[in-house]
């Protein structure tokens, strides 16, 4: 082969970067050689000759036409082995006719050239095949990258749902203008429709109408800035409802910087919305709580700089704010004081708690006694004191009236002859004064507590309990007789008892006053024997002390009645000097014959009887008077006497009543008396303020249910609760919300005792307490609470889906690699955290947050193991448990025993087996938890003891068992036979150092 005579552009023999045009020539004829050889340079890569297609290694063949039909055959077989790939074939032809007549030649060649033909021509007609080769050679490149780049777009599109079926956020793919291209299957659970209601829509079309137009402009950011997005907005769900949700959205670009696609993960922030919107409202009622505060408050940090105060610290103290966060705390002290504030600081920091009684110096000078309290807490890591400071002056004041109350009652109760008590409804006694301590020579704590019985013994105890039974049981005061034993005798009380009514501390309790009546029943007794003495004494015994008004008009009666017991009643005047008061009979005057009698025991004040003669012409001037007499003269000083302290007994038991009026008046809770039918026989003052009204007066005689709002049920329940208390049943405190007159809604507390109304009927005695501040306070606390549980609800969920990811992540690695044994690895794994991912879905499922139905709980596990194990045994699973729940801390490590003796079941004890059979039984008894697994395979190798501690499986069961403090026990005879129990516990903590 010669140099060509005419040289041919190199670029038209570069078929590609690296790859020059190789030349096949199969030529026969000599001036057709000739003709090639002034064409091709001697540096081109060419081959003479073509026996075979073994080596197909040239990118153009020139032959003629006694070459082709020598090789036509190899020529076609070559075509075929190379196609699609483009292989010119060039005739040298030097007989026109001929070839344009042989149609097997036209349909195989490329081109054809005749001879004879200029060198320059036939140069030209191989620079056109060798171009035509080179374009189909880059095809075919083209083609190649192409397959190998859908090959890993086929390998990413698959990792990609993988992980978007995994998730339990919302994956989609979006056209430029928002049009869905896919959905994953969490958009049923998050807004309701299925992945095919939504592909070929608009995802702007379901948002919110609001958040739309905030965010539609925001659609170009992607293309002007290509950064990635976040969007929070409101979702419309199938149910016509909208949730609030964020969207994460990546722009994804072509070659040419145009956007192609936009790929979003979209997930559920409704409760974290609810959740920022509660801390915001708790944030505004903190601060107006901590603004309407009645006292004084405060938070100081370490170093005792002022950190907050309210509005009220500043004005009582006269400050300023600027002043204030300038101070130390003890500017605000006497020099005095300091040793004692800075101890409570110290303590507050040391124990948490601090109190103190001190007084505050406000700017001008003054003292304000304060009680102060201060409690610590942290922040930010971080030692705070808060506190709050009580103004005492108010206090104080009412303490020192309250005690000047406390000492006049005192006097009151202990300055009597009478003897005064007070019982609950058992008979004990709660209170008793001087006159009863001194008369039966007992002191305070020797009485109070005690019965009756226990004091006097059984036969006293019979008689006054049953008084005190009526007294308590109708609510009505009693007058009675009763005998005690003073001494080695009894005596005889005229007692009143009555029940007190609306006295806190003091519920069902009765009090009773009694006065010493034993001389005038033993006096009696004496006059019965005398008829004259005995009417004297009858018609004076007989002025009930009832019937008059006081003392006065009393002794005013028993003056006449005294000439009438003497011998001498027509020549008898008589006179009775009482408390700076005389009155005389009408003839009265001061004789030499005068029979006189008198009494101190009326409250110191004495009582003074003259019996005078005013003719004595038959009277004996040694001894006017009988000694009967004189007995007599005694024993109706001793009548008056006490009918004279039962009157100022009855004025002082006006005074009390008229106190425990005030008393129930002042009470801040509502009193009221109510008919069967609801209407209002009496109400304190109180009361009335509360149901929104000025007196008691406005509500008299109404009807208390139209006086309050109450919806339909709520009024229903009140009015038969009523009844029920009227017709003696025993009913609970019932709370109720109502709506008063100014339209405030309160919480009323009612307890209620049926009693006797004046006009006879059987009313409702009802004290109700506010306590709307307590109820509404623990509302917040049950919102709280549900809150919290919602909280660790979506803890265990996003616990799940982390673990999902995990094991989604687990599950992408395995299918990078051909190792077997890392794969075993990788799925065993993924079976482990699949086992405890299964344990928080199951909790965030359930109703309890902490414990878990273990039962049904390892059915759905042994589910999925089945599931991730793939091989060609008929496995006969049973399971056979009971119902019981079991705490999270004991399940994870029990599930994930349970989880590698099935795994390991199903892998290798049935080799070489059709079939086989594991049983499963867990049951509780008696508190113990016992667990088994027996398969009928081919069990455990005969040196698995010694390589035991080589099994990661055999490691983490040992580990477990020792967690559960376990007792385990493994058989190897005709399969294996594992089992283990536990007690039963509440377990605090991790669940598993495994986890």
């Amino acid at each position: 082969m010669k140099k060509s005579e005419i040289e041919m552009d190199s670029n038209s023999l570069l078929l590609s970067d690296d790859h020059r045009a190789t030349i096949l020539i199969s030529v026969k004829d000599p001036d057709g050689i000739q003709l090639i050889q002034q064409c091709i340079p001697d540096s081109l890569n060419f081959k003479i000759g073509f026996n075979n297609t073994a080596d197909i290694d040239f990118d153009l063949c020139i032959m003629d036409e006694i070459s082709f039909s020598e090789n036509e055959e190899l020529f076609h077989k070559c075509k075929e082995e190379t196609a699609p790939l483009f292989l010119p074939f060039l005739l040298l032809s030097a007989n026109r006719q001929a070839t344009r007549q042989n149609e097997t030649i036209w349909e195989f060649v490329d081109d054809v050239v005749y001879t004879p033909i200029t060198p320059q021509q036939l140069k030209t007609r191989i620079k056109i095949l060798l171009k035509q080769r080179s374009y189909s050679l880059k095809l075919e490149q083209k083609n190649k990258e192409l397959a190998k780049k859908n090959e890993q777009l086929k390998t990413e599109k698959e990792k990609f749902q993988l992980l978007a079926e995994n998730s339990t956020d919302m994956i989609s793919r979006h056209a430029p203008d928002g049009t869905y291209k896919y959905v994953s299957q969490s958009s049923k659970e998050l807004i309701g429709y299925e992945p095919e209601e939504l592909v070929g829509h608009n995802g702007f079309d379901n948002m919110h109408p609001e958040d739309r137009s905030r965010l539609e402009g925001k659609a170009m950011d992607f293309q002007e800035r290509g950064e990635i997005q976040r969007w929070v907005f409101r979702k419309g769900t199938k149910l016509g409802t909208y949730k609030w949700t964020e969207s994460v959205m990546r722009p994804i670009f072509d070659e040419n910087g145009d956007l192609i696609e936009i790929q979003a993960s979209t997930r559920d922030i409704s409760d974290r919305k609810r959740y920022e919107q509660k801390l915001e409202e708790e944030k505004a009622f903190t601060n107006t709580a901590i603004g309407s505060l009645p006292g004084l408050f405060y938070v100081v940090d370490k170093e005792g700089n002022y950190i907050r105060w309210n509005d009220n610290f500043a004005q009582e103290l006269g400050y300023s704010g600027e002043e204030i966060a300038q101070m130390d705390p003890l500017d605000f002290y006497q020099q005095e004081d300091h040793d004692l504030v800075k101890s409570k600081i110290a303590q507050a920091f040391e124990t948490g708690h601090a109190d103190a009684e001190v007084e505050l110096k406000t700017k001008e000078g003054a003292l304000i006694p304060y009680y102060i309290t201060a409690k610590r807490f942290t922040k930010g890591g971080e030692e705070f004191i808060v506190g709050t400071c009580m103004n005492l002056s108010e206090i104080k004041e009412a303490e020192y009236e309250l005690e000047q109350q406390r000492l006049l009652l005192d006097a009151i109760i202990n300055q009597t002859e009478a003897i005064i008590y007070v019982k609950d409804s058992e008979g004990r006694m709660r209170l008793v004064n001087n006159s009863y301590k001194e008369l039966f020579g007992l002191e305070g704590h020797q009485i109070i507590g005690k019965t009756d019985k226990q004091l006097f013994g059984d036969e006293l105890h019979k008689n006054v309990r049953g008084n005190d039974k009526k007294v308590l049981e109708k609510g009505q005061t009693i007058e009675v007789e009763e005998q005690l034993p003073i001494g080695d005798g009894i005596r005889h009380y005229h007692t009143i008892k009555y029940p007190l009514k609306g006295v806190p501390g003091f519920e069902n309790c009765l009090c009773g006053i009694s006065t010493d009546i034993t001389d005038r029943k033993q006096t009696l007794q004496k006059l019965n024997e005398r008829i004259k003495e005995q009417r004297c004494l009858y018609s004076i015994s007989n002025l009930s002390e009832q019937d008059y008004a006081n003392a006065s008009e009393l002794l005013a009666k028993a003056v006449e009645y005294l000439p009438q017991g003497l011998q001498y009643p027509d020549l008898t005047e008589a006179a009775i000097t009482f408390d700076g008061n005389t009155f005389i009979t009408d003839n009265f005057r001061e004789t030499d014959w005068e029979l006189s009698a008198e009494s101190t025991r009326i409250e110191g004040k004495p009582l003074k009887i003259q019996l005078v003669y005013t003719d004595t012409g038959t009277i004996s001037k040694e001894d006017p008077f009988l000694k009967e007499e004189r007995q007599l003269l005694d024993s109706i000083v001793q009548t008056l006497t006490s009918q004279i302290d039962r009157i100022l007994a009855r004025e002082k038991l006006q005074e009390s009543q008229q106190r425990w009026e005030t008393l129930v008046q002042n009470d801040p809770n509502l009193i009221q008396l109510l008919d069967p039918e609801g209407n209002i026989k009496y109400i304190n003052q109180s009361g009335a303020a509360i149901l929104g009204f000025k007196t008691p007066y406005e509500l008299i005689g109404k009807n208390y249910f139209d006086l309050i709002t109450l919806d339909e049920k709520e009024r229903k329940l009140a009015q038969k609760w009523i009844k029920d208390v009227i017709n003696g049943k025993e009913k609970e405190i019932h709370t109720y919300k109502i709506t008063v007159n100014n339209g405030t809604e309160l919480y009323l507390e009612s307890q209620g005792v049926p009693i006797k109304l004046d006009d006879g009927q059987v009313g409702l005695q009802l004290v109700a307490q506010d306590v709307t501040e307590r109820v509404k306070s623990e509302i917040e606390l049950k919102e709280s609470l549900k809150e919290k549980e919602t909280l660790l609800q979506e803890i265990h969920h996003r616990v799940k889906n982390n673990l999902a990811v995990v094991s989604g992540m687990l599950q992408l690695q395995s299918f990078n690699t051909d190792n077997k044994e890392v794969i075993k690895l990788l799925t065993d794994s993924e079976k482990r955290i699949q086992t405890m991912a299964l344990i928080h879905e199951k909790l965030y499922e359930s109703s309890s947050l902490s414990k878990i139905s273990f039962g049904p709980y390892i059915k759905e596990l042994i589910e999925n193991i089945k599931q991730m194990t793939i091989n060609g045994e008929e496995i006969d699973l049973q399971l056979d448990y009971n119902s019981f729940a079991l705490n999270v801390n004991q399940a994870v490590p029990c599930a994930l025993i349970l989880n590698e003796v099935i795994s390991n079941a199903y892998e290798h004890a049935f080799k070489g087996r059709k079939e086989g059979r594991i049983l499963i039984s867990i049951k509780q008894r008696d508190n113990i938890i016992h667990v088994r697994v027996k398969d009928n395979g081919r069990g455990l190798d005969a040196d698995f003891v010694e390589k035991k501690n080589e099994s990661l499986g055999f490691t983490i069961i040992d580990t477990l068992i020792e967690q559960l403090h376990a007792d385990l026990n493994i058989n190897n005879e005709n399969g294996l036979d594992l089992s283990f129990s536990f007690d039963k516990q509440e377990v605090k903590g991790s669940s598993s150092s495994l986890i």
